[in-house]
């Protein structure tokens, strides 16, 4: 039996056949891409072809490519084999990826099917759930549905703190979204407060230069940017992008919306 050193090491070194065999090869076929990641995966220690055809997906839309991601989605999702707890993690991977491609209302009806399920199998406080519970609340966010994410993020926030404990990645992750609506509604100082917190808790478990402490670092520049602190906000801002820049590409989707907001931030200091 693997260690869960071993355990995490194989995930990593995954994660990192993927990337590279999914921006190597332009030429690749879907079901090569499939049949070559499930082969590596089982060899390294992985148990399940259904774990590595779902990384696979998660990796494709991480790089940005939707259209393969979203048939590995779709395939899965059509599968009659699989179990209650795997329906959950396609509806809510699959959501995800809907809510990326803008397409809000299927999103939110997929991550409605996973938390029913999750619920159900898994139990109110599994940290799967309460996953699920803070991406629901991102979708009513994106929709302008301010009240009903608060209401679904806190909740998600104070099970995560009591299950994952205060310093987990996803209780940072959940904490950076709460701030995110606070900042929607205005309430900038509650939003600072969650910004600084999170990205403290990013930098310490997940590292400086990880792509989530990238994020987090974002939307703390826009916040403080709204507070006149311009200079603080372009000087974190610069050091987010170098961080995606240099872990995702220069071109990935993410890459480039934070180039942009850069830029937008300076022009708006040209006009002052």
């Amino acid at each position: 039996m693997m260690t869960q050193m071993e355990i995490s090491t194989m995930y990593k070194k995954f994660n990192k056949y993927l990337y590279k065999l999914i921006t190597k090869s332009d030429n690749t076929t879907l079901d090569e891409l499939i049949t070559k990641s499930i082969q590596f995966f089982m060899e390294s220690g992985g148990k399940s072809e259904f774990e590595a055809k779902v990384l696979l997906a998660n990796e494709l839309k991480r790089v940005g490519d939707y259209t393969k991601a979203q048939l590995i989605y779709k395939n899965l999702m059509a599968a009659e084999t699989l179990k209650d707890a795997e329906k959950s993690i396609v509806y809510n991977n699959f959501a995800s990826l809907m809510q990326d491609m803008g397409e809000y209302e299927k999103a939110l009806k997929l991550y409605e099917y996973s938390l029913e399920i999750s619920k159900k199998v898994l139990g109110e406080e599994h940290p799967s759930t309460v996953t699920t519970i803070s991406n629901l609340a991102g979708i009513y966010k994106a929709m302008g549905e301010y009240e009903k994410a608060l209401v679904l993020y806190e909740y998600s926030l104070e099970i995560s703190k009591k299950v994952l404990g205060e310093e987990h990645p996803s209780t940072a992750t959940t904490m950076n979204n709460l701030a995110g609506v606070y900042e929607a509604m205005g309430e900038y100082e509650k939003a600072l407060v969650l910004y600084e917190y999170s990205l403290e808790i990013s930098k310490k478990v997940l590292g400086e230069e990880h792509p989530s402490t990238a994020t987090t670092m974002n939307n703390l520049a826009g916040v403080l940017f709204s507070f006149g602190r311009k200079n603080d906000a372009i000087k974190i801002l610069e050091h987010a992008v170098k961080i995606l820049q240099d872990t995702l590409g220069s071109n990935h989707p993410q890459t480039l919306m934070l180039k942009a907001n850069l830029s937008n931030f300076k022009q708006k200091i040209k006009k002052i």
